[in-house]
Formats: C-alpha cells, structure tokens, sequence
C-alpha cells in the first residue's frame, strides 16, 4: 500500500523527562521512554536518548547504534511498567 503509515510515536512539544535527539541532529521529547527507545526504528536513525525516572528522579541515558543499545547508564538499567496513576503528572512520566 502505497503512502500509508508504517509506525508511528508520540512526540511532545512541550518538554518531558524523555529527550531524543537523532543522528541527524533532530531532537524532540517523547511521551514516555517506550517512545523514546523506538524512535530509532521509527526514522531508521542512530539514536541518543536523556530520561529522568519518574519514580528514583534518577538520570538515564541511553545510546542506540544499529539498532542495538550499545551505552547505557545507570548500569542495571530496566524497563518496567509502573502504575501511573500514582504520578500526578502521568503524561509526562510514562
């Protein structure tokens, strides 16, 4: 199918804890870090990504080359789900 939409992600225009900035030099926030890390799938791009946890408050960074995660701190860094409803700014956090 010619001109359809293939993915898609939420990006932001007011900023959120989840900063992209592709290999290009584009930058922009996503809605939640789930966003964040697809992305690089998304505009087929090398991609670095600045997050703060909603939960710990603590920095995240990860950097994705070739479609593999190949920098990452903190160390024991994990995706997980969190119940929202208990962040009052939940749109931003998720």
């Amino acid at each position: 199918m010619r001109n359809s939409i293939k993915n898609k992600i939420e990006i932001s225009k007011k900023p959120t804890n989840h900063h992209v900035k592709l290999a290009d030099g584009r930058e922009f926030f996503s809605m939640c870090a789930i966003d964040a890390l697809g992305s690089t799938f998304v505009f087929g791009q090398d991609t670095e990504i600045s997050s703060i946890c909603p939960v710990s408050e603590e920095e995240i960074h990860v950097k994705i080359k070739n479609n593999e995660i190949v920098e990452h701190s903190p160390e024991n860094i994990q995706a997980i789900h969190v119940d929202l409803s208990a962040v009052e700014n939940w749109a931003a956090n998720c």
